[in-house]
């Protein structure tokens, strides 16, 4: 068994793996700003400043969607390996028979759950292809262990919270289950107080003195094979300030871990290379990894073109002659052409002259760099996944486009089986 750690070891520990993770989460946020189409920034463009206003297509969320609505459809399979060995290493019917019973009730849980709980699967495809990485959290209710001959409903749950928030080990088991790991949670405090109370009853502590229940508190939840633990903030900044939470009634703070695994699943679905646990970044690749750049470009592009055709249809009388100065704004306001933008028009009668802006030419080589982008996307991610035709198209030339882009789902539809 490892040794017992320390709060001054698990301080260390954790403050040195968010350092290790901080490349790739920085590109997991520049990923979900794609998504959320708020990346105006990274165009370089300013309002004002050449464009009339940004221009930002959804072509992440065309490109993830497709893979979270196809990913969501694959069930899970329980399979249990029998535990006991013969006397020359074989399998005994016993444990043959133990094994197929116990793997016939936890599949029938997990069945049930994909009812009740649909979303499970479809949260972990999202954040998968979004982020590059999804984790399943399974658990029990305590209240089954205790008295499981009493208890009704289904004990098992199974949640994917976000990848973003949790820390864990490259290093994995045969079951795809890390060796350690860290979730961090931002909660009220007032929240916390009353999660702790109903743990410890009598023996509450007060962990977070001057701090007012609507204010947040961080609550990192951490995990080995041997022992497990909450550690607690007021401060992210400040980890040397923040201490452990009790997790008994004798005040205990660091606690076996009675399952002896850490009860989470990573997925990694195969697109990165493992590195080492120093470059977590190179192991985990979101969907949109390496087309960032033609996203904003795609952007500027689209810019450009609603810029110009902004200023055409915004497009301005100018008024010359004789009689200009008399025209009142509100007729200046009024004025109509009769033949359209870029025609001059003269009134001989009053003796004056009307003339409108020409619009601007939107240039071919903008126009074919738009088209090229566009190009560059549909081979990536041909849209007959998400249900688009190709005009023109034999049916034998889509069905193969279809084929190509589901096999970039495949490992993950792996990775989610075997899970």
């Amino acid at each position: 068994m490892e040794t017992k750690p320390t709060l001054e070891g698990i301080r260390a520990a954790y403050n040195k793996v968010l350092e290790r993770y901080r490349n790739l989460r920085a590109r997991q946020r520049e990923h979900l700003d794609y998504f959320e189409c708020d990346y105006a920034e990274k165009t370089g463009q300013v309002v004002g400043k050449g464009i009339v206003h940004h221009v930002l297509p959804p072509i992440a969320q065309e490109i993830i969607e497709p893979g979270v609505n196809m990913l969501a459809q694959v069930s899970l399979i329980v399979h249990c390996n029998p535990e006991q060995k013969g006397p020359e290493g074989r399998e005994t019917e016993r444990a043959k028979t133990e094994a197929n019973t116990k793997e016939k009730w936890l599949q029938t849980l997990v069945d049930d759950l994909a009812d009740v709980q649909p979303y499970s699967i479809e949260q972990a495809a999202f954040f998968y292809n979004l982020s590059g990485e999804a984790f399943l959290q399974v658990d029990f209710d305590w209240d089954y262990l205790k008295n499981g001959e009493k208890y009704e409903g289904n004990p098992l749950s199974i949640k994917a919270p976000d990848p973003t928030a949790i820390y864990a080990s490259l290093n994995l088991d045969k079951y795809s289950r890390p060796t350690w790991l860290y979730q961090k949670k931002v909660m009220l405090a007032g929240d916390a107080r009353e999660q702790l109370a109903n743990w410890l009853g009598d023996k509450y502590v007060e962990l977070w003195k001057g701090t007012e229940d609507h204010e947040l508190v961080f609550w990192v939840e951490w995990w080995r094979k041997s022992w497990r633990g909450i550690l607690t903030g007021t401060k992210e900044e400040e980890i040397d300030t923040w201490q452990l939470v009790p997790m008994t009634e004798e005040d205990e703070t660091v606690v076996p871990n009675l399952l002896g695994f850490v009860p989470f699943i990573r997925l990694l679905g195969g697109r990165g290379f493992f590195a080492s646990e120093a470059e977590p970044e190179k192991a985990v690749r979101g969907t949109l990894r390496g087309y960032e750049t033609q996203i904003v470009q795609l952007a500027r592009e689209m810019t450009k073109i609603d810029t110009l055709s902004s200023y055409f249809a915004g497009a301005n009388p100018h008024v010359t002659g004789v009689n200009a100065e008399g025209l009142s704004a509100f007729e200046r306001d009024n004025l109509s052409p009769v033949f359209g933008p870029g025609i001059m028009i003269k009134d001989v009668k009053d003796q004056y002259l009307i003339t409108w802006d020409r619009p601007p030419n939107i240039p071919d080589a903008l126009i074919a760099n738009l088209n090229q982008i566009k190009a560059n996307f549909e081979r990536a991610f041909p849209g007959v996944v998400s249900g688009q035709s190709i005009p023109g198209e034999p049916a034998a030339s889509t069905l193969s486009h279809l084929v190509q882009a589901t096999l970039r789902w495949e490992p993950l539809k792996r990775a989610i089986r075997q899970g």
